[in-house]
């Protein structure tokens, strides 16, 4: 049995067959667990990424997140930072709990409904209770907000008339009932069909080992890598394959959806400015192939200068007020009609056909520019459209502030930029959008540095301070090359050269630039090779 004490990457039949296991058992840990953190701390605030995921954000500086998305529905402590956006009760948590106490997190039964308290107060400094339902079900899970009554005031999801679980403002919420004794209050003469809150997985362990004995087992937030994935609050001995073990059921869930299943992670802010991209991009391709067709048909400018020199050596034959004239070819030696604007004398009708193979040149020239300038636009689109896959909030807000989707701070700050630093202390630089990789070459590097990137494909510039050797120029080109629309591709071609033979496009978008002196390494974009070879800062 092989087991995982570093970051480990889970291959796509993997990702495909991930199996969530957080049952009542697990919620009865976690809830342990979170309560120590959160218990008597301030909301100072609540950030409604979308209309089911929310982050407490405490006084001790700890986040609370909740989710009640079908397919990632989980509470848990996490480290990491959220982008507001215009949620479904995003108003209502801002008017009625940011300033409140959390008093306490408890679970309802052995139930996968978990309960948070919460004492707020009004403008006059009045206490108001109120509780958080977190029913964390599946496709049914849902978030309901009750007084101390448990009168339902909102929810993220109501129900019908017709539902057996009505979930209605003004009604009294009344969570849902199974008849089923808690595993605590159990024996070994009780059938595990009739204990609740016990998923599939934990079934087949006490069938195996005995209840109480499965009980017994010492916390271990363990992530094991069979057939399918499965992650539990303690190891389970009977489900065989190679496991990854956490510091905290939190960090457990952190991990699990944001590594293994990345499902529903994403910010609404992130999905709009995905649609947005997508729907530009469509519009300048279309755009293109217009601007191609127009240049195709203004090139064609051998037939309207036939016409017009037929014209001009038959000026004698035209006739007033006629709509075309039949001249000879000698070159051809056929007839050739050439329309006319019987609105127009024979001189003029000549100037006409002169003065449109020159408008016809003009628009060639104006064209090829025009196309150029969409194909540009149409890179930088896609470029941006890439850098969405590794950003995080920061790095979203630069991207989205530089599109013109958020307003630009009025104090303008530094871009974060991320690096990695191997065991020999060489550093490695990375921009994780335009803003970033437009600040690290042309501004922080130094011209002694090493810039890095994958040739003629959008991605993150790199620049390498410390030794440039074999090691550092193939871990360098793994940054680059993971950090860029090559990173599922196989023998990626990276351009290094040193930054002082790198220089900016004047009046080019985005962060495209010219260099020289290059030299080209290759490699099998890894994020495994990276992690193991330095560390992320």
């Amino acid at each position: 049995m092989k087991i995982y004490e570093n970051c480990v990457i889970i291959n796509k039949e993997l990702r495909k067959e991930s199996i969530m296991a957080l049952d009542g058992l697990f919620l009865h840990h976690l809830i342990n667990e979170i309560k120590t953190s959160v218990k008597d701390t301030k909301i100072y605030n609540i950030v409604s990424m979308n209309d089911t995921d929310y982050a407490f954000c405490l006084s001790n500086k700890k986040i609370l997140l909740i989710s009640v998305s079908p397919s990632a529905s989980n509470i848990r402590l996490s480290n990491k930072e959220y982008l507001a956006s215009n949620a479904l009760l995003s108003t209502y948590f801002k008017k009625h709990l940011v300033g409140g106490i959390i008093k306490d997190v408890r679970q309802y039964k052995n139930d996968r409904l978990a309960i948070i308290d919460i004492d707020a107060f009004d403008d006059l400094g009045y206490t108001i209770s109120y509780k958080l339902y977190i029913e964390l079900m599946g496709k049914n899970s849902n978030l309901i907000i009750t007084n101390s009554d448990d009168i339902i005031l909102e929810a993220v999801k109501k129900s019908y008339l017709t539902d057996s679980h009505l979930i209605k403002t003004g009604l009294k919420y009344i969570p849902l009932e199974d008849n089923k004794i808690s595993p605590f209050d159990a024996n070994e003469q009780t059938s595990v069909e009739n204990i609740q809150g016990l998923s599939r997985q934990v079934i087949q362990e006490i069938n195996t080992y005995g209840l109480k004995s499965v009980l017994s087992y010492p916390i271990k937030p363990t992530l094991i890598y069979s057939n399918k994935v499965v992650f539990y609050c303690f190891d389970l001995k009977d489900v065989y394959g190679e496991r990854k073990y956490f510091d905290s059921l939190s960090s457990l869930l952190e991990y699990y959806f944001d590594e293994v299943v990345k499902a529903n992670n994403e910010t609404q802010d992130l999905i709009n400015t995905r649609k947005y991209l997508n729907k530009e991009i469509e519009k300048a391709n279309n755009k293109l192939e217009k601007q191609k067709i127009e240049l195709s048909e203004a090139s064609n400018n051998e037939k309207i200068e036939k016409y017009a020199n037929l014209l001009k050596a038959n000026y004698h034959l035209i006739k007033p007020y006629t709509d075309s004239i039949t001249v000879f070819d000698y070159e051809t030696n056929e007839n050739v009609t050439i329309p006319l604007n019987k609105k127009l004398k024979a001189n003029e009708n000549i100037d006409y056909y002169f003065n449109k193979i020159k408008k016809n040149k003009r628009t060639v020239t104006v064209l090829t520019e025009k196309i150029k300038d969409t194909e540009k636009e149409i890179d930088y689109l896609n470029e941006n459209l890439t850098y969405l896959d590794f950003s995080k909030v920061g790095d979203l807000k630069e991207i989205m502030t530089e599109l013109g989707l958020k307003k630009a701070p009025t104090k303008k700050s530094t871009p974060h930029i991320a690096k990695y630093i191997d065991e020999r202390g060489n550093i490695y630089y990375f921009g994780k959008n335009n803003v970033q990789n437009n600040y690290l070459t042309h501004t922080y590097a130094s011209a002694s540095d090493y810039w890095f990137h994958v040739k003629s494909i959008p991605g993150s510039h790199v620049v390498l301070r410390g030794i440039l050797d074999e090691d550092s120029i193939t871990l360098a080109s793994h940054i680059a090359s993971y950090y860029s629309k090559a990173r599922e591709h196989n023998h990626v071609c990276v351009d290094y050269t040193l930054i002082k033979w790198v220089k900016k496009i004047k009046g080019e978008i985005g962060s495209n630039v010219i260099y020289t002196h290059e030299k080209t390494a290759y490699c099998d974009p890894s994020l495994d090779y990276i992690n193991s070879h330095a560390k992320l800062q």
